[in-house]
């Protein structure tokens, strides 16, 4: 049982697990790898002391920070389900795997979705299907 278990390992996501390390909360961070909303971006933009990032630097920055605390545990996969079970959460990936925690942050991010509009192409899809 996890004090809290995190969906998503973007910005907030990431966020959420250092405040949760730094009050030495035991918790779970649950993403599927590499579906980013930024994955096409080369770099990272009005983003405080990051500014001209590669996504995947400040990525791996967090989860160092992060993993220094000893508090987080991160799984790789897509969450298909988040029940509320008694007083917690069963969250279940998809390869059948199931987690129990206390609380429930879910920090999945958005997906854009571009208008059809002639002459313009952008596909900037995250291949999350």
């Amino acid at each position: 049982m996890y004090d809290v278990i995190v969906i998503g390992s973007g910005p907030a996501g990431l966020q959420a697990s250092m405040a949760l390390s730094r009050v030495r909360r035991p918790h779970l961070l649950i993403s599927i790898p590499n579906a980013y909303r930024n994955n096409a971006a080369a770099e990272m933009h009005t983003f405080l002391t990051r500014d001209g990032t590669p996504p995947s630097e400040f990525r791996k920055i967090g989860r160092d920070q992060i993993n220094a605390y000893g508090f987080a545990k991160f799984v790789d996969g897509k969450v298909v389900s988040a029940e509320k079970i008694g007083s917690g959460f069963e969250v279940k990936v998809e390869d059948g795997t199931k987690y129990d925690g206390r609380r429930l942050i879910i920090a999945s991010g958005a997906k854009d979705v571009f208008l059809p509009i002639e002459g313009i192409s952008l596909d900037l899809s995250l291949r999350l299907t």
